[in-house]
C-alpha cells in the first residue's frame, strides 16, 4: 500500500468543504491499518479525531500482528530484552495526517507553511487543553470547530494561528 503523504496547495488556496471530505477519505485511509489503535492510545486530539472511524474496544485489543512479528513500534524497556513490552506506535506523519495537515506555498519561492483543519499534536499539548482526559469542554469546542469546517466557515489553520485560537478556548483561560 502507498503510505500517506501530505499534501501541498499553491499559495493563496481557498480551502472548501471539499477539501475537508477528502482529508476525512485520508484519515479513514489511515485509521484503517492494523497499528490505528495506537491514534486512540495517543490521547488528545489525535484521539478525537481516532474516535470518529474506531471503536474504543479497539485499543484494548493489544498489539497488532505487525508489532507482534517484527518488532517494530512502541517499546516499553530495552528493544532487545525478552521480556520488554512492545505496542503499536503511529509512524511519520501519521499523527499530523490524522489532524488534516497540509503544506501551502507562501508564494515566496519553495518556501511552505504548515496548516491543518485540527491543532498538531504538540500545538494541542503545548496550548494546555491536553489535561489528560477530554473534557465537556474538549467536546463542545470539537464540534463548534467541525460545524465551522462543515459551514464552509473554517479553514486549516497554521501553528501560530492555531495557538492563538486555543489560547482563547475557555479551558486555556482558566489555566492562564
Amino acid at each position: 500500500p502507498i503510505p500517506p503523504i501530505i499534501s501541498f496547495r499553491p499559495a493563496d488556496y481557498k480551502f472548501s468543504v471539499r477539501d475537508y471530505q477528502a482529508y476525512v477519505e485520508n484519515r479513514t485511509n489511515i485509521l484503517s491499518k492494523p497499528r490505528s489503535c495506537a491514534a486512540l492510545l495517543r490521547g488528545g486530539i489525535v484521539w478525537r479525531l481516532a474516535k470518529e472511524h474506531l471503536s474504543l474496544d479497539a485499543a484494548l485489543h493489544g498489539p497488532s500482528s505487525t508489532v507482534i512479528q517484527s518488532r517494530t513500534g512502541y517499546v516499553f524497556g530495552d528493544k532487545d530484552d525478552a521480556w520488554s513490552l512492545w505496542d503499536d506506535d503511529l509512524v511519520g506523519d501519521e499523527a499530523d495526517l490524522i489532524c488534516g495537515l497540509h503544506k501551502c506555498y507562501t508564494g515566496h519561492g519553495v518556501q511552505v507553511a504548515y496548516k491543518s483543519w485540527w491543532p498538531l499534536p504538540y500545538t494541542w499539548d503545548a496550548a494546555g487543553v491536553n489535561m489528560g482526559f477530554w473534557s465537556d469542554e474538549n467536546e463542545r469546542w470539537y464540534q463548534q470547530r467541525l460545524w465551522e469546517i462543515l459551514d464552509g466557515k473554517a479553514e486549516p489553520l497554521g501553528a501560530e494561528q492555531w495557538q492563538n485560537k486555543l489560547r482563547g478556548y475557555p479551558a486555556t483561560r482558566k489555566l492562564q
